[in-house]
């Protein structure tokens, strides 16, 4: 939103709140300008609440000044108008700060992990997602930093173990491996095993047990929802405990 905006809004709300000492072609000029102003800011119920005064269509003069009855008249819906807008960019700006403030706490527990620069680069992401109201986006991209954390740590500490569970769940008819083992950590990168697979593995070689493979499943489904077309919109607050679940999970056992 603007701070020149907003400047311009109040002007308009002042001009048009004094009506008496206003030229007609000031007060429809100034009219206009708040019509234009409430919709570039996506102040849409002034903007409904605006409608009539932008319904005016001609203001009875005296002395080239509204007289007392397009006065009052004028005065009336600027009551309203003026309330609502209030309302409205209190409510706007009280949201923006708490979401800028609550990204900064997220942002400092994720860095009490020791991530890589790739994972940070996705946490970061996360963090202006979170700051954007872009709550979708930002589930989507904790999930994938914490997740490669997860990822990176199973790598690092438990790959012979994963790779003797990938082999062995996983055969097809003839009696060969679905998948081939781990060499190199971009071998996850291909989708081959894909996110689902690396935690049944990881749960069928005793990495972890069935309580954590169950919250990563669905945490998982929960990242699927958001980075997919659907109705579920997440807001600020189930964007945050989405992301304090898996920081929750990636600072507890096994990973440390």
């Amino acid at each position: 939103m603007p701070a020149t905006d907003l400047v311009d809004l109040g002007q308009a709300l002042c001009v048009l709140s004094n009506p008496q000492v206003t030229a007609p072609d000031t007060i429809f000029r100034n009219i206009r300008e708040l019509r234009r102003l409430t919709e570039s800011l996506g102040l849409s119920r002034t903007h409904i609440a605006s409608g009539p005064l932008a319904a005016i269509a001609s203001i009875p003069t005296l002395n080239n000044r509204p007289n007392g009855t397009a006065v009052a008249q004028i005065q009336a819906y600027l009551g309203a108008i003026s309330a609502t807008a209030y309302d409205e960019v209190t409510g706007l700006s009280i949201v923006r700060t708490t979401n800028v403030q609550v990204a900064d706490e997220f942002a400092d527990l994720a860095s009490r992990l020791p991530l890589n620069a790739t994972q940070s680069t996705l946490i970061e992401e996360a963090v202006s997602a979170f700051r954007a109201s872009a709550f979708r986006a930002c589930m989507v991209m904790t999930w994938n930093g914490i997740y490669d954390y997860i990822r990176q740590w199973v790598f690092d500490t438990q790959l012979s173990a994963f790779n003797g569970s990938l082999t062995t769940e996983y055969v097809r008819r003839n009696g060969t491996p679905v998948y081939a083992p781990i060499q190199d950590y971009d071998d996850f990168l291909t989708g081959k095993p894909s996110e689902r697979t690396v935690i049944d593995t990881c749960y069928h070689a005793n990495i972890f047990g069935e309580r954590l493979r169950d919250e990563l499943r669905q945490l998982l489904r929960r990242r699927n929802d958001s980075a997919h077309a659907t109705n579920r919109m997440p807001d600020a607050t189930q964007a945050l405990a989405y992301a304090h679940d898996l920081l929750d999970i990636a600072t507890g056992r096994p990973f440390v």
